[in-house]
């Protein structure tokens, strides 16, 4: 088996960068992570506003003069 995955990997990333020869030593098995929608929501708040600032957080304007050119730094 560990020589068909090796030819597995060869084929996916030949359009990427040729590989040769690849042979497979040590593989870890990983699971993947139970989704939970009410902990995402919880971290991200309850999303009322789509996009949109709420409350406090709203931004505001900034008044800039006509013609305003930001200062040409030398050097970055």
């Amino acid at each position: 088996i560990p020589d068909s995955i090796g030819k597995d990997i060869e084929k996916a990333c030949q359009s990427i960068y040729p590989l040769h020869d690849v042979y497979v030593r040590k593989v870890k098995m990983l699971k993947k992570p139970k989704f939970e929608l009410g902990k995402l929501m919880e971290l991200h708040g309850e999303g009322g506003g789509a996009g949109k600032p709420s409350g406090d957080e709203a931004g505001t304007k900034v008044e800039r003069a006509d013609g305003y050119e930001p200062p040409v730094q030398e050097s970055v």
